[in-house]
């Protein structure tokens, strides 16, 4: 079996991944077959046209400009509107764990261990590898627990939400007459139709994060998917409940925009730090005057972050919805001297959110969001409207800081070891008591390749040159061979890590010396398997 054939010309290929047929039918359900091919032919080509747009921008960023703030005389911008009623249940949002979604038992910890979680964040996106077997597991997953386990999804327990794959993202192995889908438009299809309604029977608003949107007219055409996902099932508009993670530079720019265009069901907007940081080296990426320093010692405290994430919050406040802090990746040391060092690293990073005016945060490890709950007291910040703070900041990060050899062994390290990671179909690896996903992987990822692309001056006087490149990633690589081979006995399994990690190094190698930076790792992926 190398294909499956659905309903409504929908194709989808099965060649190259371990999946069973059934599992496939089980989720595209005839109606979830119909929702999808519906999305796709009313949707498509705005999509499209948003997508040429991001490039279109992209190229005016390479040419010298910057992003501007929207009209400040609009009247999105002059007028009083709020967003629609958030719900009582969804105005407590102090602590949100992300939970990888390819395991079930992972997935129910939170309700089984009830640590205390505001909600519970489902992820389809930066903690997954994003291909046909991963996903259908991933969805298979969601579906049991909303179906099978409704004792635990209830107004008591931690709120249930998905974050859904991106905009940019289509797949070359589920396609309609050819056409590749967004990658979205098959998340919200799947939600709506095996989701929504379940969690409005346990009692539940069907609640879903977006990641990655641009603009206003990227949030509208969410906003308008959505709709029209939600007239297939016959719920009315704005049921399906959403959060924007304000995570990319034009982003931050457009984050008023972003919600006035969805605002009958925006809850919230979230400060995505990690890929903040991403999108700034990705926008000026051929700009050499704008290399971005190491990536380690960039933090919110840097006054384009904090101004960034002050923005958010000022907006969202002043509008009617909730600000969330962004993710800690820390994971907690055995040591206990170490871990001391950890929490309170970590208690002035929160206490700084909490103090600024964010509502809640999210963690990835229950350890550090037990510390959180114990810093976001109150049940929102909503009537802190930041009044003191000027609504159109600066937002532009300063290339001023240290470019360290250690920083490109770090970021090659990373890359190798996510890369190897990503191949076996797991979209984590923790390293240095630290998780990294594909946001935080997607920074060293670009960074390598600016620094390269411009053959920078390291602060220890080397260039980053091609010769440069190639003795740390041999470096870096051998470092990672001797680690799996003290920690794999059978040699059988130590050979399969062997392949995975030397076409780790193979691709790693193809990004940095490429003459063009793929916009999304994802991109680079799908042109390889396509």
């Amino acid at each position: 079996m190398s294909k499956l054939n659905f309903s409504g010309n929908i194709e989808i290929e099965l060649s190259k991944f371990n999946v069973s047929k059934e599992d496939v039918e089980s989720i595209f359900i005839p109606e979830v077959c119909e929702v999808i091919q519906s999305l796709h032919e009313k949707f498509k080509n705005r999509r499209d046209q948003l997508l040429a747009s991001r490039k279109r921008r992209q190229s005016h960023y390479d040419q010298g400009k910057y992003p501007e703030y929207p009209p400040k005389d609009s009247e999105i911008a002059t007028s009083d509107w709020v967003v629609g009623n958030v719900p009582d249940n969804l105005l407590k949002r102090k602590v949100e764990i992300c939970i990888p979604t390819n395991s079930l038992d992972e997935m129910k910890k939170p309700y089984i261990d009830d640590w205390g979680a505001s909600s519970v964040v489902f992820d389809l996106e930066d903690t997954m590898v994003s291909r046909v077997d991963t996903m259908i597991n991933a969805h298979k997953n969601i579906v049991s627990i909303s179906k099978n386990m409704p004792e635990i999804f209830s107004t008591a327990t931690p709120t249930p939400m998905i974050r859904v794959r991106n905009l940019n993202a289509s797949d070359s192995f589920a396609t309609i007459n050819g056409s590749p889908i967004a990658k979205s438009i098959i998340d919200l299809a799947l939600f709506t139709v095996h989701y929504a309604k379940q969690s409005l029977a346990n009692g539940l608003n069907p609640c879903i994060y977006i990641p990655k949107v641009e603009d206003g007219l990227e949030s509208l055409w969410w906003n308008d998917v959505i709709s029209e996902a939600e007239k297939t099932q016959g719920l009315s508009e704005g049921t399906i409940k959403v959060t924007y993670l304000i995570e990319t530079l034009n982003a931050a720019y457009n984050c008023e925009e972003i919600l006035f265009h969805s605002r009958k069901r925006t809850i919230g907007l979230n400060v995505g730090k990690w890929d903040r940081l991403f999108s700034d080296i990705k926008v000026f990426r051929n700009r050499p005057e704008r290399i971005y320093p190491d990536r380690d010692s960039v933090s919110m405290g840097h006054f384009w972050m904090d101004n960034y994430a002050r923005r958010v919050i000022k907006i969202s406040h002043e509008r009617g919805v909730l600000a969330i802090g962004g993710l800690s990746p820390l994971v907690p040391d055995v040591s206990d001297d170490f871990l001391c060092v950890q929490e309170r690293r970590y208690k002035e990073e929160k206490m700084h959110e909490n103090s600024i005016g964010h509502d809640g945060t999210w963690v990835s490890h229950e350890h550090f969001g037990k510390i959180a709950l114990d810093i976001f007291k109150k049940d929102n910040q909503l009537d802190n409207r930041l009044t003191y703070f000027a609504k159109y900041p600066d937002l532009i990060g300063s290339p001023v800081g240290p470019k360290t050899l250690e920083c490109l062994r770090k970021n090659v390290k990373r890359c190798l070891k996510y890369i190897s990671s990503y191949l076996q179909g797991v979209g984590t690896v923790v390293i240095d008591n630290s998780v990294e996903d594909l946001s935080s992987f997607e920074i060293s990822r670009a960074q390598i390749w600016q620094w390269r692309k411009h053959s920078i001056l390291l602060d220890s006087t080397e260039f980053v040159d091609n010769a440069l490149i190639e003795s740390v990633t041999s470096k870096e690589y051998e470092a990672i061979h001797r680690e799996l081979q003290s920690s794999f006995i059978d040699p059988n399994a130590l050979e399969e890590q062997e392949v995975f990690l030397l076409k780790a190094k193979n691709i790693l190698v193809n990004i940095i010396l490429s003459d063009e930076l793929d916009s999304y790792f994802g991109d680079y992926m799908s042109n390889q398997d396509s």
